[in-house]
């Protein structure tokens, strides 16, 4: 989703370079929930505070692999989801290492009430007895 990968050829193979759309909103939303100045998040991801601006305010789009993680890191949110908007926001998407039935019945548990997770939580304890 709006993303393409791209190597330099003087960087590390880290450094690959994204690019995204909405990156500059997801930054700046987490950035001002979890209380961090610019410089601050600039600090932790090791880029120039001018960088982040220049993101939040959609001027660039792009930011090497290699900060985008140390944000997500910095942040407390999941990298991926940073990245594309897909996926979950929290940090604990385990999407890569799940089967597709796993990945599609997380979905599913995710569209429960508390009620229901409660009703499904007993059976799965019955059923893997």
């Amino acid at each position: 989703m709006g993303y393409t990968k791209t190597h330099r050829a003087v960087d590390l193979p880290e450094t690959i370079m994204l690019r995204m759309e909405g990156l500059g909103q997801r930054l700046k939303q987490c950035r001002e929930a979890a209380g961090f100045t610019q410089l601050e998040l600039a600090k932790a991801c090791g880029v120039t505070p001018g960088a982040i601006s220049n993101l939040e305010r959609g001027d660039s789009q792009i930011m090497a692999a290699s900060h985008l993680f140390a944000a997500a890191k910095a942040l407390r949110v999941d990298a991926e989801w940073l990245a594309t908007g897909i996926g979950y926001k929290s940090g604990k998407s385990l999407l890569f290492h799940l089967s597709p039935d796993a990945t599609m019945m997380a979905d599913q548990i995710d569209r429960l009430t508390p009620e229901q997770r409660h009703i499904l939580q007993a059976l799965l304890q019955q059923l893997t007895k």
